[in-house]
C-alpha cells in the first residue's frame, strides 16, 4: 500500500468528524421551555445564570414564570413543551439580552 492511499482514510475521517461535529452543535443549541398541560398564558423566563452552549429544558410552573433559571448562553431555537407534546413556539419569542448579548429574559405567549 503506497503512502498516497493510506493517508486517504485519514484525511476523510477528519473531514467526517468536523461534519458530525457541526451538525451535533446545530442540534443541541435549543432550549424546551416545559409548561403544564392546560396551560395557555404568558411565559417570562428570568435568567439568573449561564448554561453552556447545549440543549436547556426549563420547567415553567402554572404561573407561567420561572425566575430562578439557567439559561443559553446565547439566543436559540426555542420549543414548548406541554402534555408530553413538543411544539414549536406559535407566537415570536422575545429574548432580552445583555449588551454582549447575554440572555437574561425569555418571554412568549402559548396559545
Amino acid at each position: 500500500m503506497s503512502s498516497a492511499s493510506a493517508s486517504f482514510p485519514i484525511r476523510y475521517s477528519g473531514i467526517a468528524l468536523a461534519v458530525a461535529s457541526v451538525l451535533l452543535l446545530g442540534c443541541a443549541r435549543k432550549v424546551q421551555i416545559e409548561v403544564p398541560a392546560s396551560f395557555h398564558g404568558h411565559v417570562q423566563v428570568i435568567c439568573t445564570g449561564l448554561t453552556e452552549d447545549r440543549q436547556t429544558t426549563l420547567h415553567v410552573d402554572e404561573t407561567g414564570v420561572l425566575s430562578v433559571a439557567t439559561c443559553p448562553v446565547r439566543q436559540t431555537d426555542t420549543v414548548v413543551i406541554r402534555g408530553g407534546q413538543s411544539d414549536p413556539v406559535e407566537t415570536s419569542v422575545m429574548w432580552t439580552t445583555t449588551g454582549d448579548g447575554l440572555v437574561r429574559e425569555i418571554t412568549f405567549d402559548v396559545r
